[in-house]
């Protein structure tokens, strides 16, 4: 069979069972880069992974995929299996649950309701409410069907310990199992090595186990052995080498002292779990760098291409945030620099240039290919998907690119078009001072996915999601393709009343977009979501510790009520004098306690010199007593086969006799037939011949059954024998256990003795477990100690991060911006120019706020005003994000078709008519108002901000505005494409 003609997979095909197992060893990867110096992570040895962490504790991880079904829905077979072996562990003592963190990681985005309230149930009372939820899904009419076996048999481990289970029970849920070990291998590495160094730490990772296992030993791995051989070979393989550091190492005290003074990206490094190699080596590079940073820029400088420089410097660093900012004035804000299209037909690439820091103006008629260059730009910067328009532009092009100006020289970024599909991910990077653009069509060198990362690294975004609790969904990082939302003003969107900014009018776009802004605004900067993230996993450390401190303070508060009743049981059993005295004072009374727990119990003992022979005697009869047993059940056994024995004699000599008197007329016939000429006899075939054959026969019988009683006899003899000696065994044993019977009848004392010494050591045992109990309670306990501990660290933390901060931070940003805004309107065609505005990130949008109400952009009428208050708020954006430092946003803004609204059929379409109460005159002054308005925004920025303003209006209407400048016009056969690229085609570009 043809791979092409098996169209499904085999029933046997395993693809669920191969892809559960790969992504453990992905996730034994992801322990082994995360978990802290000193632990040790296993595979398929306790579960499908464990981490057996230096402070004795076990993180339990069971893996689920979710390609064959829903592994964590309300009645899965597969949940309540894993709860019911985790319990089996419980109960059999393999481990111990109040030490043991029990996880689900789950690659799927479906679940069910009841495992959500299980990872939330950190209290006791939380996890009696689960219980109570779980035992209503048994089927108590089917109790063997479903999951009800695999429930029942978690219950049956007690409440006690489903309780503790179900209180430390942990649920991750993951988009992409990878990504987590890319986050932690990012940081220091080239984008473009990234992927390679993942998959050989992967690689690492599996091969190590099964060489351990193939071995036959333990599939345990020491996390700081792996992580420093993994060191040693990405050291090997990375460009690291490339450029030699002169820089003196720097001392222990030095790296000491710059870690303790924790700088953000030390901040950063601890929020995700770094090791401490991790921030010496970090801490260790960035002062090496600090210290020669003239060496370096020299030996830099020597470096043809621009972008290699970088990357150098960025691994000499793992600050790389702290190394770009060093090197930002070098180089003007992001800009483009050049559009490209590359012909499919062979023709010179058609190239668009651009001025930065100017209004940049491609002025044309209709159908010209205006409105395709914000979906050219937005391809080229890795979208999810090609919104170039079909047809012409589709058909003639082979490629597409930009050249882009970045604080580390130029690049140009070119992607495939991609025919049917709906995007590719092919695409080409050029990097350096000042690239030239290639005349022939490129050729795949990285991906789409490649250049993301690489702009993400260029804007300068914080690696954490926003959110430390969800892994996937809105509240993932930020990267670059959410800030294009502030760039881009398509022709649907620049008037567009229920949609302010690029791509919100999807709800993907519109929950993400909403969840940045805070970041977006400086509201939330990488510092205080690292912060974020660290007091999220302090709180969780601090409900597990509060949760048991709470259940020793509630037992201790329980065992305060009896301590008078434990005090008269030491006096009792002696661990006390007799004459001592209970005092009222609770501190005393546990002073005696401790003193009793700590007495010497063989002094409470009754001596045993007395009862010694009778102990004596007793062991020798339970010794006699064994072997009286071990030998009847031997004669029985042996009484039995011979039995047997006989009994099939018996039966063998009744079928012989049998066989004999069906034989016994031979004889006759024999006699009768000697010497005998009658004719009739002679007549048989044979004749005597036969007789004597059947004679022969019963002479053998007759033998048979001679013999036959003789060995009955024997058979006889050794039953009788044999019958003697079980009556004899069984008679020693009978006495035997009589005798016991009487002798611990007669000696109550041995077995006073006995439970005495049995009841003290007990009372003891618990004793002291109640005292251990009673100082963990303690305020000064241990436990106490550290429960007071995370809580000063979490208030620490909340003074750079907590959300009432972030929540002030934005309002005082989108005051500003609206303030920004509230200069711009006035002169810009509004019909309320004094009107202020508010900025509403909860619906995107802004509302006018009149006197008596205040008005949703969507409610108030006229193009005119949703222009005007589109092209207020992006440059009131784009103006707050210039003036704030280092600010990921890129200075860029395009706006297609803005005069639409008062020329929909173009300025020179003869169908224009003046309409009640406007000019044709006034129309066009409102239409250069926008274009002074982003003139005056770019002069302002001094060269920090580019616009490119794709319309009809030419420059008789903008003309002679300072900071506005004709890029292109498109007109009599001038278009985006070249006429000498059409080859007859005659579909619209536009």
């Amino acid at each position: 069979m043809s791979l092409v003609e098996l169209e499904k997979p085999l029933k046997t095909a395993a693809a669920g069972q191969y892809l559960g197992y790969s992504l453990q060893q992905l996730r034994l990867c992801h322990h082994l880069l995360r978990v802290p110096d000193g632990d040790v992570v296993s595979l398929e040895y306790f579960d499908d992974v464990a981490v057996h962490r230096a402070d004795g504790t076990v993180l339990l991880e069971q893996i689920k995929s979710a390609i064959d079904g829903n592994p964590a829905a309300d009645r899965s077979d597969d949940l309540w299996k894993t709860f019911a072996n985790w319990a089996d562990r419980c109960v059999a003592k393999t481990i111990a649950p109040e030490t043991t963190d029990f996880r689900l990681y789950i690659v799927s985005a479906k679940t069910g309701d009841l495992v959500h309230e299980l990872h939330a149930a950190a209290t006791p009372e939380g996890a009696a409410e689960a219980l109570k939820k779980i035992k209503k899904l048994i089927n108590t009419k089917k109790p063997n069907a479903g999951c009800s076996p695999h429930i029942l048999r978690f219950l049956e481990a007690g409440e006690d310990i489903c309780s503790v289970i179900i209180r430390r029970f942990q649920l991750v849920i993951d988009a992409d199992p990878v990504e987590g070990i890319r986050e932690l291998l990012r940081a220091g590495i080239p984008a473009e090595a990234l992927d390679d160094l993942c998959a050989a730490a992967i690689g690492m990772a599996r091969d190590r186990i099964d060489k351990l296992i193939r071995d036959k030993q333990l599939p345990l791995i020491l996390a700081t052995v792996f992580r420093q051989s993994f060191q040693t070979f990405s050291r090997r393989s990375n460009l690291t080498n490339l450029l030699v550091s002169t820089a003196p190492e720097p001392s222990s005290e030095t790296i000491t002292a710059l870690v303790d003074s924790a700088p953000v990206f030390v901040r950063q490094l601890e929020a995700v779990d770094a090791t401490s190699d991790m921030l010496v080596t970090a801490s260790s590079g960035l002062s090496k760098f600090v210290a020669k940073l003239s060496d370096h820029r020299e030996q830099l400088l020597a470096i043809h291409d621009r972008a290699m420089a970088m990357r150098l410097l960025t691994l000499e660093s793992v600050a790389a945030g702290i190394a770009s900012s060093l090197l930002h004035v070098d180089y003007e804000t992001a800009a483009i620099r050049k559009l490209i299209l590359w012909s499919k037909a062979g023709h010179a690439p058609r190239i668009l240039e651009f001025e930065p820091g100017m209004v940049n103006v491609i002025s044309g008629a209709s159908k010209t290919g205006k409105s395709a260059v914000i979906p050219i730009i937005d391809y080229c910067l890795a979208s999810g998907k090609c919104g170039i328009p079909v047809g012409t532009i589709r058909n003639t092009c082979s490629w597409f690119g930009i050249v882009i100006d970045t604080m580390v020289g130029q690049k140009l970024l070119a992607r495939r078009e991609p025919g049917e599909a709906r995007q590719t991910g092919d695409m080409f990077l050029l990097e350096g001072d000042a690239v030239e653009v290639p005349t022939d069509t490129p050729e795949k060198n990285t991906t789409a996915d490649s250049v993301k990362r690489m702009l993400d690294e260029l804007a300068g975004l914080s690696q954490l999601r926003l959110n430390p609790d969800t892994e996937v969904g809105y509240n993932a990082r930020v990267s670059f393709r959410d800030l294009v939302a502030f760039t881009f003003q398509p022709q649907y969107v620049v008037a567009n009343p229920m949609v302010l900014f690029f791509n919100a009018d999807t709800t993907e776009h519109r929950e993400k977009l909403k969840a940045i802004f805070p970041y977006v605004l400086g509201a939330l900067t990488p510092e205080m979501l690292a912060a974020r993230w660290e007091i999220e996993r302090l709180q969780k450390d601090l409900r597990r510790k509060e949760a048991a401190l709470e259940s020793v303070k509630k037992a201790v508060s329980a065992w305060q009520i009896e301590t008078q009743a434990w005090v008269r049981n030491a006096i009792e059993l002696g661990l006390l004098p007799v004459g001592t005295q209970i005092p009222a004072e609770w501190i005393n009374i546990i002073d005696l306690l401790r003193r009793a727990a700590g007495a010497n119990t063989r002094t409470a003992f009754t001596s045993l010199d007395s009862i010694d022979p009778t102990l004596q005697q007793l062991g020798a009869l339970r010794q006699e007593e064994n072997e009286a047993a071990a030998e009847l059940a031997e004669r029985r056994q042996r009484l039995s086969e011979i039995q047997r024995l006989l009994n099939n004699s018996e039966d063998y000599g009744s079928a012989v006799r049998i066989q004999r008197d069906r034989l016994d007329i031979a004889g006759w016939l024999r006699t009768r037939t000697q010497d005998s000429d009658d004719p009739l006899v002679t007549l048989g075939d044979g004749g005597r011949d036969k007789l004597d054959t059947l004679a022969q026969a019963l002479a053998g019988l007759d033998v048979q059954i001679r013999t036959q009683p003789g060995l009955s006899d024997a058979f006889d003899r050794e039953r009788l024998r044999l019958r003697a000696e079980v009556e004899a065994a069984t008679a020693r044993l009978a006495n035997a256990r009589q005798t016991i019977a009487l002798l611990e009848q007669r000696s109550e004392q041995v077995r006073a003795a006995t439970y005495r010494q049995d009841r003290i050591e007990r009372f003891v045992g618990r004793l002291e477990q109640a005292l251990q109990s009673f100082d963990r309670a303690d305020d000064n306990s241990e436990l106490a100690e550290e429960v007071a501990g995370i809580r000063e660290q979490i208030e620490q933390l909340r003074a750079i991060y907590s959300e009432t901060q972030v929540s002030r931070k934005t309002q005082n940003a989108l005051r500003q911006i609206e303030n920004i805004a509230a200069t711009i309107i006035p002169t810009l065609d509004a019909e309320w120019p004094n009107a202020p505005i508010q900025l509403v990130i909860n619906d995107l949008t802004i509302k006018v706020i009149h006197t008596e109400r205040e008005d949703y952009l969507w409610e108030i009428g006229s193009g005119a005003n949703w222009l005007a208050y589109h092209v207020a708020v992006t440059m009131a954006l784009q103006r707050f994000f210039i003036e704030t430092p280092h600010h990921p946003v890129p200075g860029l803004a395009i706006y297609d078709q803005p005069s639409q609204v008062y020329f929909p059929r173009g300025f020179a379409s003869a169908e224009y008519e003046d309409r009640p109460g406007r000019t044709r005159d006034e129309d066009i002054a409102a239409v250069r108002a926008v274009f002074e308005a982003l003139g005056r925004e770019a002069i302002r920025a001094k060269g920090q901000l580019q616009v490119i303003v794709l319309d009809h209006a030419g420059p008789d209407v903008w003309g002679e505005i300072e900071g506005v400048t004709l890029a292109h016009e498109w007109r009599n056969d001038q278009k985006l494409v070249p006429p000498g690229w059409l080859d007859g085609t005659t579909a619209s570009t536009t």
